[in-house]
Parts: C-alpha cells; sequence; structure tokens
C-alpha cells in the first residue's frame, strides 16, 4: 500500500485561483460600472449648470440696455430661472449673481451600483457654470 504525501497534492488549487480571479474581475466590472455612471452624473450635472447659467444670465436690466450701456444681471430675475432650471433636474444649487457674471454650483448624488453591494456609499458630484452678460456677437470683455 502507498502512501500519498500531502505536500504533493495539487488537487484544488485551480479551484482557488478560479475564485481569487472570479472575485478579482468582479470588483473591476464593479469599478468600470459605478466610475462609469458616476462620471454620467458628473455631466449631467455639468449641463444643468450650464443651462441654468444662460437662463440666468438672460435675466438683465433692461433699463441699461435701453440706454446702450452693458447691463448688469438682475439678482431676483437671474436667481429664480437659475433656480427654475436646477429645480426641474431634480438637483440642487447655488446660484451668485456679482454685476455681469453668474456662477451656477448643481450638487447631485450617484448611489453605486454594484460596488454598494460592498458598502460603497453614495456619492457627491458637483459641477459648476459661469456666464456673462455680453452685447453683440463681436462683444468679448
Amino acid at each position: 500500500m502507498t502512501r500519498r504525501r500531502l505536500t504533493d497534492d495539487d488537487r484544488g488549487d485551480a479551484s482557488i485561483m478560479l475564485i481569487v480571479v472570479m472575485v478579482a474581475l468582479i470588483a473591476m466590472v464593479g469599478l468600470v460600472v459605478d466610475v462609469g455612471g458616476r462620471l454620467h452624473a458628473a455631466d449631467q450635472a455639468a449641463y444643468v449648470a450650464r443651462q441654468a447659467a444662460r437662463a440666468a444670465g438672460q435675466q438683465i436690466e433692461t433699463a441699461q440696455a435701453q440706454d446702450g450701456v452693458r447691463p448688469d444681471v438682475t439678482n431676483s430675475g437671474a436667481q429664480a430661472a437659475a433656480n427654475a432650471v436646477i429645480g426641474a433636474s431634480g438637483m440642487t444649487g447655488a446660484v451668485d449673481v456679482s454685476g455681469q457674471t453668474v456662477t451656477v454650483t448643481v450638487t447631485t448624488t450617484y448611489t453605486p451600483q454594484l460596488l454598494g453591494i460592498v458598502g460603497a456609499g453614495t456619492w457627491n458630484v458637483t459641477s459648476s457654470a459661469s456666464a456673462r452678460v455680453a452685447r453683440g456677437i463681436t462683444e468679448e470683455g
């Protein structure tokens, strides 16, 4: 009767290697999916910030424009226009009006789909955009 030595037994090594490789692949897929989702949320936040800034920048002091001077942005009109765009998107944000420039900051959250299984919480995504008043198509200043 022959005795086998335990150190020469290779049975089961492939199973352990397969488990390690599968865990690594699933983690990589989770990273790709969730980082891609976060980038998509960042793109959407940037889009909403740009649109809100554009809408706010159109709210000008008409009396100044009629007098032929470069008009300032109305604070209340700009706030209302930007907040309407932000609210319609379901995001939150802040609007800063300073003379002829409007800056909008938008914040949203992304909840990881696959990494959430292992406890990754929601990710905050923030984007900002500015718009300024310009007269005509040649004025840049």
